[in-house]
């Protein structure tokens, strides 16, 4: 993968979120649109922030620390094993929470109206996903969820299948 790309692609995805917050506040780059049309694309962007944010407080913060825990309730483990497994999981909330809120936005993006889509906002997101076919960024919207949540998954699979080895005495 070209580095310039994932640089570009990155950019992107920070002025996506940037514009997320004030286009769903905002009527000023709707002035085309009527107030009925304004309030369900506003109504739509608030959609997609809302799971983005869940997905992102879920997949990014209470899962990382919680599933270690989980482990220590199911299966015979020290504390100190589960200490040392929430503090990987904080290293590794690292990693997922901007896969979980990529996750989120795709999600979101996903189920929105096809006048969403179109919309100055929708646009942004078809521009990060390298397309401007709405039927496009669909298919690119469930291929990402459904591999991030793969991803996520295997995290839990993983953090369950870490076995810490002490050494004997």
């Amino acid at each position: 993968m070209n580095p310039f790309k994932l640089y570009r692609f990155i950019e992107l995805y920070i002025k996506f979120v940037q514009n997320a917050s004030s286009f769903a506040k905002s009527n000023d780059a709707l002035h085309d649109y009527s107030e009925a049309e304004i309030a369900d694309l506003q109504s739509s962007a608030k959609r997609i922030i809302r799971i983005s944010i869940f997905c992102l407080v879920a997949g990014g913060l209470i899962l990382p620390i919680t599933v270690p825990w989980i482990r220590y309730l199911v299966e015979p483990m020290s504390l100190k094993d589960a200490l040392e497994l929430s503090g990987c999981g904080l290293i590794f909330s690292i990693f997922l929470m901007p896969m979980s809120l990529m996750m989120g936005a795709s999600f979101g993006c996903l189920f929105a109206s096809p006048e969403f889509m179109r919309s100055p906002f929708g646009t942004k997101w078809m521009e990060l996903v390298g397309t401007e076919n709405v039927i496009a960024s669909r298919i690119i919207c469930a291929l990402v969820s459904t591999i991030l949540f793969g991803v996520l998954i295997g995290y839990v699979f993983f953090i369950f299948a870490c076995h810490i080895q002490r050494p004997p005495g």
